[in-house]
């Protein structure tokens, strides 16, 4: 081997000599003795550079600039984990750009196992993140092979390296004068953002040049500039700038102080749009295209052609250039050198001076032009043709992130090749994958997906290049992932491989399943720590936040076709806002990364032949005055689906209020009673939706009326959907099916007057004495919920759940609102109806847009089989409660709303529950009223909606619905494809399943006979109730409020309800009583209008007595006492 030194070779690691002719001293870094210029030299082995801060080269690890430790108040030196020794810091992981912590053998646990080189038959230490070591480095630069397992490219990792250092140390020069590039940080997932401005070259800009630089011919064409407006200007001071040479800028000022100018590099010349004189017309305006190379050599032939091209002295401009320059105004401009030449005043007549900090990090290429914000507006009428038929700008945009950050998952979805986020990826990227290129009418897009394994450094330049953006994706929750994140930008935003005007956005992005996912101003705080390291406070504007929510939303929703929604609930059909399409994006990088979805659609009719102008404005006719002509099938199209937009409303809990969240488990002891996979684990989390409602009244009704509250609960598991179909009352009115539609009717208006009528309803309700616990409920405090969020739930019947061993029980489900229980008072409930009839739908609503989302806790009751037959009370009456002194409530999870509906008539007037709908481990048990729902609420279904109404989007399952059912109307789907329609068959059709057994009820249940209950103890719980639930108060205000919906009914009816009062307790009979003859008191005293029973269709008081006496003979004392006076 070459001797050097003291006669032993450099493998045996003895000194090295001076490579200076005839000097023999040792050498240090750069292969130079101290006396010709050698430093120390960077630790890591194999290296030869100079060593910086902490013993290492720029390229190693070492620091050019000190870097402070980030506790705050500490100034001293950071070490690993970005901290000094004093707070935690210690010796730094060997391998490049890695912040954490040394262990033994110089490397940090994460890259400990990456450490040997990758060459067959070597235990040599790999010294970069190439993967292999120095001397196998050496001679694959030499031979000019591809390593077999280190997967480098021709340029070996070596060579990359050095040409990486020497990119670094070109930077440094810049970066002496010029602040570095800011973050700009866009937050994925519960998220808004903070952005400042980029601004961009006009694109698709074309002309002829003449060899001297001059334009022979001149095209007026030209897209947006996509440049904030002078105002946007004034009010921030975080607006970003290419970087412009001071020598320039002063020559520029010297020469024409009138004139403002835009300036800005390009890929490869210079842009620049100019008014030759005042006297040319709007058409006349020139472009040219000046190339240039890099530095300032072209300085004098730039200012030269730019003085000849413009008129000296006198220049005028058309209104609507005010305010449209970046960097000023033509009217009003001054530039000026502040000391390290990083800012530069803009003015104009209608915003104050304002300070635009100038972009460090692109090269320092001297470059002017002349912009205008608005899309062509000096175009000449002849050259607007030239404009739309222009090609769109291809653009590279890379994905990169650390190991784990979702980014190949964020990746995959924008580029349409997921079904949902969170599902398998199709691909693992070993260095970069290409997953896109996409055409559209704004931009031809490329997509990459960069490996989130920096073993693949060495292939990051090659990627890197023509770059026209970066999305650096990570996890804010994770510390390991903040400061990877940070390395990442700086190594990528840096670099100079990448297009000048080249933009980055920072994705924060969360997985879904994290226990308690983390709210917007966690992941806005975390996210800007990168933009805060960086020097580059951030600007909020509340635009942006908004734009920010509806791309989380179109995200997390798996955006599709509008008219090809997706199976699952998970992935609505939800169309991009319409604002998103406005100046919200006026953003380069936002348009480019959104030009693919962001296209404006083209109106149609309804089997898709395009609307041509004035086509939904004004019908086709024959003449001005004429008739209209049957040909015009726009406006026949439109008013045949006008006149079907409309389907018949639920017959009871018809007006509500719907929204969508997820349900997580909190606690293990469900799976004691349930075998549901949506129940398997603490933390599991299963997508929801929700719908509340009233039961009487029509869609068009208050809000703020007393009355029954529906509270329904859709539950998309894995293994099927599950409603839990219940109300705001434990309890109902009845016990009997049968008796429903009666109840409805008594509830609905009045067959002749079509008004609310109380003596129908008292007259029902005192007829069935078993309704007494939910009425005394009804009428108490609780009987009008101020809105939705405040109130309980209850899945009121009784259910059946068995375990894994097949062990069932029974169960009751209750929902405990978490943000409490508040109620309104007749009084502010009626002043409510008359300001606001939707309040409690605008309240949920409100509240879950603004991120207050409302939550429930679930518990559920349980009941053995043994315990029911024991049990003192039928357990499986609707109308009775199971106490829970015996029963006491079991924590099972909790629900949360947080996504409002983006459609109101598709994901909540055509969201159906239906009882019927269970799961494996949850069933109906022998409750009357659960068994008559099974059937009448899917009845229902079919007839509002059709045979097919679970192939309508929100109510899909999640899983695949494999049915014998076919045809019918509105049947979308495949229907089945080619599968067999009979059952049992041979061919391959679904099967039944053979983990899934019937299970009969614990029992006998063999006299078969019609049972009436009507007297099967209506009062004792109704008693507990008035005593020892209500206090003095409430027993008052109870009392109150029926009466004043009973003054309304007939004296039969009144004596009726107050007999049934009376054995509930007679001092409840006694309240009611003493409030009736207040109200009738005040009715005849004309304090309030007297309003007379609203049923003229009644019979004569006389005859109606002597029925109700035969009909009902123990109560006929009463009514003859009460019917005489």
């Amino acid at each position: 081997m070459a001797v050097h030194g003291t006669d032993k070779c450099s493998f045996h690691k003895n000194r090295r000599q001076c490579i200076i002719d005839e000097c023999t001293n040792q050498v240090y870094a750069r292969k130079l003795c101290v006396r010709h210029g050698g430093k120390k030299q960077c630790l890591f082995d194999g290296c030869e550079a100079h060593a910086r801060g902490g013993g290492y080269c720029l390229q190693h690890g070492g620091f050019s600039v000190k870097r402070f430790c980030t506790v705050d108040g500490c100034k001293k030196q950071a070490h690993a984990r970005q901290k000094c020794v004093r707070h935690g810091g210690g010796r730094r992981c060997r391998i490049q750009g890695c912040m954490h912590h040394a262990r033994a053998g110089g490397i940090c646990n994460r890259h400990s196992h990456d450490h040997k080189c990758r060459i067959d038959g070597c235990v040599k230490v790999a010294q970069h993140l190439g993967a292999i070591c120095f001397h196998h480095a050496m001679e694959l630069r030499a031979e000019g092979k591809i390593a077999s397992q280190g997967n480098l490219p021709k340029a070996t990792h070596f060579e990359q390296i050095e040409y990486k250092h020497d990119m670094k140390k070109r930077m440094l020069k810049v970066a002496d004068r010029s602040p570095k590039l800011p973050a700009q940080s866009i937050l994925i997932s519960n998220a808004c953002f903070d952005q400042p401005y980029y601004p961009n070259p006009p694109i698709n800009v074309s002309s002829t040049m003449c060899a001297n630089g001059s334009s022979s011919s001149h095209k007026v064409i030209w897209s947006e500039p996509l440049l904030p407006s002078m105002e946007e200007i004034a009010t921030s001071s975080n607006l970003v700038s290419p970087l412009v040479s001071s020598s320039l800028l002063s020559k520029l000022r010297s020469s024409h102080p009138s004139h403002g100018m835009e300036a800005y590099p390009t890929h490869s010349h210079i842009h620049m749009k100019y008014k030759p004189s005042s006297a040319c017309s709007v058409g006349d305006v020139a472009e040219t295209h000046y190339h240039h190379t890099s530095g300032e050599d072209d300085l004098e032939y730039i200012l030269n052609s730019y003085s000849r091209l413009i008129s000296p002295a006198g220049m005028s401009y058309p209104d609507h250039w005010s305010g449209s320059i970046f960097y000023g105004n033509p009217r009003s401009s001054s530039i000026f050198n502040t000391a390290n030449d990083k800012y530069m005043v803009t003015s104009s007549t209608t915003s104050a001076p304002a300070l635009v900090r100038l972009n460090s990090l692109l090269p320092p290429a001297p470059v002017v032009c002349f912009v205008s914000r608005r899309l062509g507006v000096w175009c000449d009428s002849k050259h607007e043709q030239d404009i739309s038929v222009m090609p769109p700008p291809s653009l590279k945009v890379l994905v990169i992130g650390p190991k784990s950050s979702g980014k190949t998952t964020i990746a995959n979805f924008l580029a349409g090749h997921q079904d949902r986020l969170g599902g398998q990826e199709r691909y693992q990227p070993t260095i970069a994958v290409r997953i896109l290129e996409s055409e559209c009418n704004k931009a031809n897009i490329e997509l990459w997906d960069v490996s989130g394994d920096q073993i693949y450094e060495a292939c990051w330049p090659a990627i890197i290049k023509d770059a026209h953006g970066v999305v650096l994706v990570y996890n804010p929750e994770s510390h390991a992932h903040e400061s990877e994140a940070m390395l990442w930008y700086e190594w990528f935003v840096s670099n100079p491989g990448l297009n000048p005007a080249a933009q980055c956005l920072i994705l924060a992005h969360t997985a879904t399943s994290t226990k308690s996912p983390s709210t917007t101003s966690k992941l806005r705080v975390k996210a800007n720590r990168i933009a805060t390291a960086f020097d580059t406070p951030s600007v909020i504007k509340s635009e942006y936040e908004k734009f920010a929510d509806s791309l989380s939303e179109y995200i997390e929703t798996q955006h599709r076709q509008r008219n090809h929604p997706e199976d699952s609930p998970g992935s609505r059909n939800v169309a991009v806002p319409r604002y998103l399409l406005s100046g919200l994006t006026d953003h380069p990088f936002l348009k480019c990364l959104l030009a693919s979805h962001m296209t404006t659609p083209t109106l149609t009719t309804s089997s898709g032949q395009p609307i041509p102008r004035n086509g939904l404005t004004a019908s086709v006719t024959a003449g001005p005055r004429g008739p209209i002509l049957l040909e015009d099938f726009a406006l026949l199209d439109t008013l045949a689906h006008f006149d079907r937009e409309r389907i018949p409303e639920r017959v009871v809990h018809a007006k509500g209020a719907g929204a969508f969240g997820y349900f997580e488990v909190t606690s293990d002891e469900i799976r004691k009673y349930c075998k549901a996979k949506m129940f398997s684990k603490v933390g599991k989390r299963t997508p929801i939706a929700a719908r509340f409602s009233q039961v009487a009244l029509e869609s068009g009704s208050s809000d703020t009326v007393r009355d029954v509250r529906g509270f329904a609960v859709k539950f998309y598991s894995e293994e099927g959907n599950w409603d839990l179909v219940g109300n705001n009352t434990p309890i109902f009115f009845i016990r009997d099916p049968i008796l429903f539609p009666s109840f409805i009717h008594a509830l609905k208006r009045n067959p002749q007057t079509h008004l609310r009528d109380n003596n129908l309803f008292w007259d029902f309700l005192s007829l069935r004495p078993e309704s007494l616990h939910q009425q005394t409920i009804l009428f108490s405090d609780r009987g009008i919920p101020d809105g939705y969020r405040f109130m309980n739930g209850y899945g009121s019947n009784t259910f059946r759940n068995v375990n894994k061993n097949g062990e069932e029980v029974f169960v009751k489900y209750h929902y405990k609102s978490d943000q409490g229980i508040r109620t309104l008072s007749d009084e502010e409930a009626q002043k409510l109806s008359g300001l606001d009839a939707d309040y409690a739908l605008r309240d949920l609503f409100e509240s879950i847009a603004s991120e207050n989302f409302p939550v429930w806790t679930m518990y559920i009751q349980v009941m053995t089989p043994e315990q029911a037959q024991k049990c003192s009370f039928n357990p499986f009456d609707v109308t009775k409660i199971w106490p829970h002194k015996e029963f006491p409530l079991i924590e099972v999870g909790r629900f949360v709303l947080n996504r409002n509906p983006q459609n109101y008539f598709a994901e909540v007037e055509q969201l159906i529950f239906s009882p019927a709908h269970f799961i494996p481990g949850i069933g109906p048990s022998p409750d009357k009223v659960l068994q008559g729902r099974l059937f009448s609420y899917n009845d229902a279904h079919y007839h509002r909606l059709g045979v097919n109404y679970t192939q309508i989007p929100v109510n899909r399952t999640v899983v695949n619905s494999e049915t014998y059912h076919r045809d019918g109307l509105m049947r979308v789907d495949g229907n089945m494809l080619n599968t067999p329609a009979h059952f049992p068959n041979s061919l391959g059709g679904p099967g039944e399943s053979k983990t899934e057994k019937f299970q009969s009820y614990a029992g006998d249940f063999s006299m078969v006979d019609k049972y009436e209950t009507r007297d099967d103890d209506n009062f004792t719980q109704a008693r507990l109730f008035y005593q020892k639930v209500l206090d003095d108060s409430g027993r008052q205000r109870l009392a109150g409020n029926i009466a004043g919906s009973l003054v309304n009914a007939s004296k039969p009816v009144q004596a009726r309800a107050l007999a049934n009062f009376e054995k509930v307790d007679p001092d409840y009979a006694k309240r009611v009583e003493k409030q009736l003859e207040i109200q009738e008191k005040e009715n005849a005293a004309g304090k309030v209008k007297e309003k007379q029973p609203t049923a003229p269709m009644n019979p004569p008081r006389a005859p109606f007595k002597v029925s109700m006496e035969m009909s009902d003979d123990v109560l006929a004392p009463q009514f003859r006492r009460q019917c005489a006076v």
